[in-house]
């Protein structure tokens, strides 16, 4: 009885995801509503991309290398011995369910669609604050940075710097959310040409077409960016004290000025 409620419950979950089945391929977009099943089973470490169920089997393509590619067959009586994992992508929301019972109940009490709500939220709100400033020494340090997070992880000394496409790059200085912002096309685009000319100037390394690597030629730039900084405000600073001296000279010429003429009348 009990195997017969486990097998039942992942068939249910199966065919209610593979309603919408997502596509082998797509990008994030706030139309999507997919599914994506998947078969685990722990004693041999196996994992399935679900495709169909027809007749008595659920049809596949079982992980091998780096990818879903070798086609497999289960038999529906096998069920109870797999456990299922669903991702569902909603609008800009992924919510993973890692469970059957996780899947059913996120179904029931419409998780996703509350995650959804919630993300908009946010995402009006991020929509509303973000600046965007053509900034290349912004854009620089934020590279930069993201270099020495990524090297704690490792060995730091012995870390070196690895190939980022542009929209990893973008992510890292945006955020996710930026795929959802209504003039995201616009900034994309004078994003790509920063980073172009972070390329010219010798502070990133173009990889390929659409891949950049940082380049120790980064910390020259920012150092002279930050001497060049501090000249500006001595500067600044310099000019206001000039400004205040020429002030009291001039009002202790008038305070002068003003006692002989008292003194002559």
């Amino acid at each position: 009885m009990f195997e017969f409620i486990r097998r039942e419950t992942r068939l249910l979950a199966l065919r209610r995801s593979l309603k919408r089945r997502a596509p082998s391929q797509f990008s994030y977009s706030s139309t999507n509503n997919y599914y994506v099943p998947t078969l685990w089973r722990g004693d041999t470490e196996q994992s399935v991309l679900v495709d169909e169920i027809t007749g008595c089997s659920i049809v596949g393509r079982l992980w091998v290398g780096d990818e879903f590619s070798e086609s497999i067959r289960i038999p529906i009586e096998e069920l109870p011995e797999w456990e299922i994992k669903i991702t569902r992508f909603f609008g800009f929301v992924r919510k993973d369910f890692e469970t059957t019972s996780q899947f059913i109940s996120g179904e029931l009490t419409f998780a996703t669609e509350r995650a959804w709500i919630h993300e908009k939220l946010f995402q009006s709100l991020y929509n509303a604050t973000l600046r965007y400033r053509d900034d290349r020494i912004a854009v620089l340090k934020k590279i930069v940075e993201l270099h020495y997070t990524r090297a704690l992880n490792g060995v730091p000394i012995l870390y070196e710097a690895k190939k980022r496409s542009i929209t990893q790059l973008e992510t890292d200085h945006f955020g996710q959310r930026i795929y959802g912002h209504p003039k995201h096309d616009q900034i994309s685009a004078q994003f790509r040409l920063l980073i172009e000319s972070l390329v010219s100037s010798g502070d990133l390394e173009k990889v390929g077409r659409h891949e950049f690597k940082l380049s120790a030629q980064a910390l020259v730039t920012i150092a002279n960016y930050a001497q060049e900084e501090r000249r500006h405000k001595d500067n600044v600073r310099q000019n206001r004290m000039l400004f205040w001296i020429t002030v009291a000279i001039a009002l202790a010429t008038a305070a002068q000025a003003y006692s002989v003429w008292q003194s002559g009348i």
